[in-house]
């Protein structure tokens, strides 16, 4: 039997392509990964519970990169506070849970 290599792309849904009314390319190189966040990841923090503010301890000493997505894996945006360098604080305008994918 053949090993068949496979490859799993996280698109935007149909929601969000007809919405924006632009074509969708999408170019994959023998080193792309499934999903760039959690490959990326160093820290992931889970927000089960939908919450307009979310305080998280990383613990990483430093102001991260960070990725958020909410529980259907659509990457959500809103504002971040770090003044604390172990400390990171997201507000978003409406309660939501899912996960940050800090590198």
């Amino acid at each position: 039997m053949a090993e068949s290599n496979q490859l799993t792309l996280r698109l935007p849904n149909r929601r969000q392509v007809a919405r924006s009314g632009e074509a969708l390319r999408v170019s994959v190189s023998p080193l792309a990964t499934p999903n760039r966040a959690t490959a990326l990841a160093v820290y992931t923090h889970t927000q089960a519970e939908p919450a307009s503010e979310w305080v998280i301890h990383h613990g990483l000493g430093r102001r991260p990169w960070v990725e958020v997505e909410d529980t259907d894996g659509d990457t959500c945006h809103g504002s971040r506070d770090d003044s604390d360098r172990d400390i990171t604080v997201l507000s978003f305008c409406v309660p939501i849970a899912g996960q940050a994918f800090y590198s």
